[in-house]
């Protein structure tokens, strides 16, 4: 069922901006810093890299695919396998999501975005679930080249929820 969501989520978002007219397409990578709020164990903040790219106009709505990769630091905990002798993973998020992304004026944008992210945290593999990423993104500069995002992520999980907040700055190719 999550599958076919994210499938008819990234159909209907880039169909929408499909049909609008000046089509564009822009790459922004940016470096962040991240603050964890739940979920990842004892560890309190992060950082990482993302790289967003903007489909198909250059108008109010548009197609919005982020990829992130996300590390976290803080837990001393040392996990151990008692047979392998093989350390634990420290906490970390990696990810890929499509969405909308709305111009509410003309340097300030919105989005919320939905796809597969893999985590690990006190574990020896990475788990597969679907997480939200909703932000609000910055434009600066004579080109609109250079960019400041605030963001939360939420990663639904059963046994553990997973959220945090992070800022981002970066550069708009």
């Amino acid at each position: 069922m999550k599958h076919l969501f994210t499938f008819l989520f990234s159909y209907l978002c880039v169909t929408t901006c499909l049909a609008q007219h000046q089509q564009a397409t822009t790459l922004r990578a940016s470096i962040n810093f991240n603050i964890a709020l739940n979920g990842l164990a004892t560890n309190d903040a992060g950082v990482g890299l993302g790289l967003d790219a903007s489909f198909f106009s250059k108008r109010r709505l548009q197609a919005l695919i982020e990829t992130s990769a996300d590390r976290f630091i803080g837990d001393k905990l040392l996990l151990l396998d008692t047979i392998t002798g093989k350390k634990g993973k420290s906490a970390a998020v990696y990810s890929i999501r499509v969405g909308p992304q709305l111009f509410v004026s003309e340097n300030i944008a919105l989005a919320a975005t939905y796809g597969p992210s893999w985590h690990v945290v006190r574990d020896f593999g990475y788990t597969l679930d679907g997480g939200f990423k909703y932000s609000i993104t910055f434009f600066f500069g004579k080109e609109k080249s250079f960019i400041a995002k605030m963001f939360m992520v939420n990663i639904p999980v059963e046994e553990r929820k997973i959220q945090y907040l992070g800022i981002a700055a970066g550069f708009q190719f």
